[in-house]
């Protein structure tokens, strides 16, 4: 097996002396530039409805933060009264 193995590897060395580098064709490296260079235009409209875009986010965002802080504040006196009442602590009451 050992004389199998030392004869493939051989083969495959030798095999490997007729290979060449892969090259470009001529004007391959100007065609790609062309390319890049049409395809990085930005359109105006596409910009605005980008903006338009952002500008909705924003307002949503914003919309949704002072509504949540509205409704968080509400929130919070509801617990704080439901937590006095249940352990009996207000100005009305003395307990002691």
């Amino acid at each position: 097996m050992s004389l199998e193995n030392e004869k493939w590897a051989e083969e495959v060395l030798t095999s490997l002396e007729n290979i060449e580098q892969a090259k470009a064709p001529e004007g391959f490296y100007q065609r790609t530039l062309s390319r890049i260079n049409a395809e990085a235009v930005i359109s105006p409209g596409y910009v605005w409805r980008m903006a338009a875009g952002l500008l909705l986010l924003i307002t949503l965002n914003v919309f949704t933060c002072v509504s949540f802080s509205k409704n968080k504040s509400h929130v919070k006196s509801e617990q704080l009264q439901a937590f006095a009442k249940e352990y009996s602590l207000s100005i009305d009451n003395d307990n002691f």
